[in-house]
């Protein structure tokens, strides 16, 4: 029959120290951690504010591009060949 020792190691739970400490830490320094947080927050919503605007103007930029009023390529140009490729070509049949 095998026999069974069971061994007991008994320790102080010091755990709540560090609670301690790090709850007096806090409420030491509690505006400095203020002041750097509020800061970090002002700076990232500036970034995304700056990514915000940038992605508006692009936005914009190509919407305007796409609503433009049409002109031909040939604007301001000499065209050879067929009449119909100049912008103010009107040979009186166009009300036909």
């Amino acid at each position: 029959m095998a026999r069974t020792i069971y061994v007991v190691d008994q320790r102080k739970d010091r755990s709540e120290w560090w609670v301690i400490l790090a709850a007096g830490a806090i409420l030491a320094l509690w505006k400095y951690i203020l002041v750097v947080s509020v800061t970090l927050a002002a700076i990232w919503l500036l970034y995304k504010a700056t990514l915000w605007v940038g992605a508006a103007k692009a936005n914009k930029r190509e919407h305007d591009l796409m609503n433009a009023p049409t002109q031909l390529m040939t604007s301001g140009m000499r065209v050879w060949g067929n009449p119909e490729h100049y912008i103010d070509y009107d040979d009186g049949m166009r009300d036909w």
